[in-house]
């Protein structure tokens, strides 16, 4: 049976010049797991890999994990799960968030109230990363617990953050005097300090005027205790998945709103980036030329600076030559106004298969994604879905997963 791989996070650090250590962290069918390689010196023999999902004494999660986030130096690591074997007393039967100390191997769980109750409702049921400040300290996850926080009633999925050095637990999907949602919020995206936690919520509650009844990305100040509409604009279509730049000035998302740029005539989910500062917003799913994409283009990351965004389309017009029929990766660059595919072979050429949504490294050079594709690299024969690397500087791939 094939084995899915899905990317999920890629360690941000630029701290060496040469060779610097990279993480890469993704799920293996039902399990999490970490890969840390030398990049870019591609030494591709004898990279370890590391089981994420397991308890202090490195027994394997006894049930599915997933939704991986990192630090920015790839020592802790944030992921759901199902299992109930990885920190002692797990006897709410629901999916939780959990925290691993990678150097010293400690697990602890972070989907649990102030007081430290566990969860009576699932966490990240629907999926996606749980995201984790650049520090480690700050875990930001959405779960359908009514009591991790005091005066959870409105029965919706909501954000939350964890506080790990104060033990402390937060909800960060409320209006700016405090009402809870009124709709569900999940898919939370965090700055590198972890003052801004941008979110995606169907509450029509969180700020004033919200009349579109569809999905909108909110952004939460949690200095000072506010929360803003993105960009402050009202989509007509629904958005979602949004991604964050380090000093959280800029924020990647999927829309199928046709009224955030002009000419949006395509009828299809676009990438956008509001940039908070100006107010501006963009769309980075079109072709170099400015061309607007013939297909779906989903589940954005984005760079430290916000320079380059990776996400994954359907579109066949984003650049040259694209005939696979398939979904693939791409990465638009801000500045230049240019788009190129990542999800190639060693040549350039089209993958013979799909490939699952990017992470993209601090400075933009690495994109990190999975791949059904069997063409990528020489000698794909295991008949299952790898997790890959691309060196888009040197136009060279490394599968991880192996």
């Amino acid at each position: 049976m094939a084995v899915e791989s899905r990317c999920y996070s890629i360690s941000r650090s630029n701290r060496d010049r040469g060779c610097r250590a990279t993480f890469v962290t993704f799920g293996i069918g039902a399990i999490a797991m970490m890969w840390l390689g030398s990049l870019p010196c591609w030494a591709q023999v004898g990279e370890p890999l590391r089981l994420i999902s397991a308890n202090p004494s490195g027994q394997a999660s006894n049930g599915a994990a997933g939704g991986v986030g990192m630090d920015r130096e790839g020592n802790v690591v944030a992921f759901y799960s199902d299992a109930t074997n990885l920190v002692v007393l797990d006897t709410n039967q629901a999916r939780d968030v959990f925290v691993r100390d990678v150097r010293s191997g400690r697990v602890e769980r972070a989907s649990v109230s102030s007081a430290g109750t566990q969860a009576n409702g699932p966490s990240h049921a629907q999926g996606g990363n749980v995201a984790v400040s650049h520090d480690g300290n700050l875990v930001v996850f959405y779960s359908a617990a009514s009591n991790l926080v005091p005066g959870d009633t409105n029965n919706r999925l909501d954000v939350f953050v964890r506080r790990r050095d104060l033990g402390t637990t937060e909800r960060v999907s409320v209006a700016t005097n405090g009402s809870q949602g009124n709709g569900d919020s999940l898919y939370p995206a965090v700055s590198r300090d972890g003052r801004w936690v941008a979110f995606q919520s169907e509450a029509s509650n969180l700020v004033d005027g919200d009349t579109n009844r569809v999905a909108d990305i909110f952004v939460r100040d949690l200095a000072a205790g506010t929360t803003e509409r993105l960009c402050n604009v009202q989509p007509n279509g629904p958005s979602s998945h949004p991604a964050i730049s380090e000093d959280g000035s800029i924020v990647a998302f999927a829309s199928a709103a046709t009224n955030l740029v002009s000419g949006d005539t395509n009828g299809f989910v676009d990438i956008f980036v509001c940039d908070r500062t100006s107010g501006a917003i963009e769309r980075v799913s079109v072709a170099s030329n400015g061309t607007q994409g013939n297909g779906d283009s989903i589940l954005p990351a984005i760079s430290a600076d916000g320079r380059f965004v990776a996400f994954k389309s359907l579109a066949n017009n984003l650049v040259a030559d694209d005939r696979n029929g398939v979904v693939d990766v791409f990465v638009f660059d801000r500045q230049q106004r240019t788009i190129e595919r990542v999800s190639v072979n060693m040549r350039g050429g089209n993958a013979d298969d799909f490939s699952f949504p990017p992470a993209i490294s601090a400075d933009g050079r690495f994109v990190a994604f999975g791949s059904a594709a069997t063409n990528l690299i020489p000698n794909d024969n295991n008949h299952a879905s790898n997790m890959f690397v691309r060196d888009r500087q040197i136009g060279r791939t490394l599968v991880v997963d192996v």
